[in-house]
């Protein structure tokens, strides 16, 4: 059994020390759509925590696997995130509503302050 020691020093290593995903980064493309979404984000925070360093320093693998998951069919740039012209056409026409509605309800509201001395100016 360990002691109270012994637990404290575990506890102080878990949380000091990074343990790197357990996947194989150098056959990312085959597995990247296997992988569980967990695993997933672990492998995107570890390659991102990696290319803060010095880039010479990085196994060339690990700067494939970031360029894969930048640049390829599941990232920023994937088919699947191209500009979707209904969506936006939606967007403005709610912002139009929602900002024309502000608009009237400022006009209003100054309308009304100018009335109310109006009416103070009579009595």
């Amino acid at each position: 059994m360990m002691g109270r020691n012994g637990i404290r020093l575990a506890l102080k290593r878990s949380f000091s020390t990074y343990q790197p995903p357990v996947v194989e980064i150098t056959n990312i493309t085959k597995l990247w759509p296997t992988l569980r979404p967990e695993v997933r984000d672990e492998i995107k925070e570890y390659l991102r925590w990696r290319m803060e360093e010095d880039w010479r320093h990085i196994p060339l693998e690990e700067t494939k696997a970031a360029y894969f998951l930048s640049y390829g069919p599941c990232g920023g740039r994937s088919k699947g995130n191209e500009w979707n012209v209904g969506y936006t056409g939606m967007r403005m026409v709610f912002n139009l509503v929602l900002f024309g509605g502000a608009a009237t309800a400022f006009y209003n509201w100054k309308q009304d302050k100018k009335l109310e001395e109006q009416l103070r100016d009579l009595v």
